[in-house]
């Protein structure tokens, strides 16, 4: 078996002829259609069981629960294709999206194959609605390690966060243990970096095989709601979780995705929600990481609503003209990822211990406070250390003669 097409299948009855038609007319004939039913109020499944009967090729994968991430890892599981290709029910590919991704992938020995897609709006409501970028501005002629593919997506804006923008390897996502987390939405977000962090060998095709289907009532239409903003969290904590584990923390395009990206979303979705500190530690997580990196993102939220705290001074902090966090430990290590995740990256990280200078703390180079005493009258010292070091801080930077600076607590991070 060459590819296995793996497509979950719930309440889409509507669109399901369409998608299953696209699969069965496609020019690669050695293929698997592998249907991941989940009960469904509508007639799918009725469907599905009047197309097995034309076409051997398809079979009916029961799943017990519901979502796209259960659905695509049960299939995944009864998979026997060389390849893996994601499709949804309500979306549909050209015929000759499976042999030529096949041919390409082969020829240069590939663990991924990246394309574009075309997106299709339901009705002039949703066009007008929900925003969607589907094709990459650039090309990408090279073959790549997934790393270099990640850093050029990056510099060229091209990121698209969806995981049926690609075939699979089989082999590759088992050996590298390769799953959709389940029981939240935004599952590719993560997914995503992961899969393609991994890859040894990765080309992106500058060629459109997919047609999404954009419509009001799908999962990926909905706005900010607590299962929205609950599932972004645990993608961000697992995702900073892969990162530390696999050494690709400190690479800038990758920080950027979890900061600029995960991060400023879950920021955004907060800010449209007016959620409210209560709400949000009513929130239960899967794990205790999840749950401490769910308190790191408390630290940045206004505790009245859940907003960026004092946006506007962080703002003023990109025009100081010498901007130090004093520290090196947790709440210094929380401070960079603040400054960072608003953009503010002109600053220096500074400690009193010499022996601590020429270490490195979330990507950044640790000084001793003194090299930048020739600053001391136009720079902004961030304090950032828990409570009790404060007094001896403030002690030295007076000694120092700096002029200016501002407490960043551990409870709260905020400015004081």
């Amino acid at each position: 078996m060459l590819v296995s097409v793996i497509i979950p299948v719930y309440n889409t009855a509507k669109y399901l002829a369409r998608c299953l038609d696209s699969v069965g007319n496609q020019l690669l004939k050695d293929i698997e259609i592998l249907c991941a039913y989940q009960e469904s109020t509508d007639h799918s499944y009725s469907i599905l069981q009047d197309y097995q009967k034309k076409e051997p090729r398809l079979k009916i994968i029961p799943c017990i629960g519901h979502g796209l991430s259960l659905a695509r890892n049960q299939g995944l599981r009864h998979a026997q294709g060389e390849y893996v290709f994601f499709l949804d029910s309500d979306d549909w590919i050209a015929n000759n999206a499976l042999s030529d991704l096949v041919a390409v992938a082969e020829q240069d020995a590939l663990d991924v194959v990246y394309f574009d897609s075309t997106v299709v709006f339901e009705d002039e409501i949703a066009k007008s609605t929900l925003k969607y970028k589907s094709c990459r501005t650039n090309t990408y002629a090279s073959i790549y390690t997934g790393l270099e593919l990640f850093d050029a997506f990056y510099k060229n804006d091209d990121h698209l966060v969806v995981s049926w923008g690609a075939i699979y390897r089989r082999k590759y996502l088992m050996q590298c243990n390769l799953l959709f987390y389940e029981g939240i939405l935004h599952e590719d977000v993560l997914f995503y970096p992961q899969v393609l962090l991994s890859a040894r060998r990765a080309r992106c095709l500058n060629q459109s095989y997919y047609f999404y289907y954009r419509r009001m009532n799908s999962i990926t239409g909905h706005g900010a709601t607590t299962q929205n903003i609950r599932s972004m969290i645990i993608v961000y904590a697992e995702l900073w979780n892969f990162l530390e584990t696999s050494g690709y923390w400190h690479h800038d395009s990758v920080n950027a995705y979890l900061n600029g990206t995960v991060y400023a979303n879950i920021l955004g979705m907060l800010h449209t929600a007016n959620y409210t500190a209560d709400a949000l530690e009513s929130l239960v997580f899967d794990t205790p990481s999840q749950a401490m990196k769910f308190q790191f993102l408390m630290a940045t939220f206004s505790p009245a609503h859940c907003r960026p705290m004092y946006k506007d001074e962080i703002e003023r902090l990109k025009t100081v003209p010498h901007l130090i966090v004093y520290g090196a430990g947790v709440v210094a290590r929380d401070v960079i990822q603040i400054l960072l995740a608003f953009k503010v990256d002109n600053f220096h990280v500074a400690v009193t211990a010499t022996e601590a200078a020429g270490t490195y703390i979330g990507g950044c180079p640790i000084h001793a406070i003194h090299e930048f005493a020739k600053w001391r009258e136009n720079s902004m010292v961030l304090i950032a250390v828990s409570q009790k070091y404060q007094d001896e801080i403030v002690a030295t930077l007076k000694e120092l003669g700096f002029a200016h600076y501002r407490y960043m607590a551990k409870n709260g991070l905020s400015l004081a």
